[in-house]
């Protein structure tokens, strides 16, 4: 299990295969108000805030779950206290847009990627392939994007077309470096 704090209000906690399985967890049949799931996801939940000495028993809590690899992505977000939830908040993610960033050398793509996941934005749906000289970031993304992500990728990089035949003429020409979480897994690295 991997925990990081992503911010002060927010935790980042990666379970991998062997992990759902030794919680008895899968994905598309956990739910909240199943209470052998919720027993489970309370507990780590726990866990994780006293290894990241976050106080989570008794707060009101935000929580985002993403398929990973074989795993599972939770991102857990402590709401402010005079945030008062009269009930549990639940957003399923779908993928409705695509934004394609082409970055002309390697320092603008990583100096890219690093910020982004300093910020917390590592878009659960995005990849990124490499041809000759260019790095093209591809993220799948539902609803808006925030602006300061926009900025940044703009301040680094140069928006292409997101069309399908755009992307198409890319996989097809490029080689993909990343094919899921592509800002997590290398911000990860960046980050050490």
């Amino acid at each position: 299990m991997t925990i990081e704090q992503i911010d002060k209000n927010r935790l980042l906690i990666i379970l991998e295969d062997e992990e759902m399985r030794s919680y008895s967890l899968d994905f598309n049949k956990m739910r909240l108000d199943d209470p052998d799931s919720r027993s489970i996801i309370k507990d780590i939940l726990l866990f994780a805030g006293m290894a990241k000495g976050m106080e989570i028993n008794g707060k009101n809590l935000f929580i985002e779950a993403m398929t990973h690899n074989s795993g599972c992505l939770l991102i857990v977000t402590i709401l402010s206290d005079f945030i008062k939830s009269p009930q549990r908040k639940y957003r399923i993610k779908k993928a409705v847009g695509t934004l394609i960033y082409r970055f002309d050398d390697t320092a603008s793509f990583l100096n890219a990627v690093e910020r982004l996941y300093a910020y917390g934005y590592i878009f659960e749906n995005s990849k990124v392939y490499y041809s000759p000289c260019r790095y093209y970031l591809v993220i799948y993304h539902s609803g808006a994007v925030p602006i300061k992500a926009l900025s940044t990728m703009e301040e680094f990089g140069t928006r292409e077309l997101s069309g399908k035949v755009n992307l198409a003429q890319i996989e097809e020409k490029s080689k993909l470096i990343s094919g899921c979480h592509a800002i997590l897994t290398i911000g990860s690295y960046l980050s050490d």
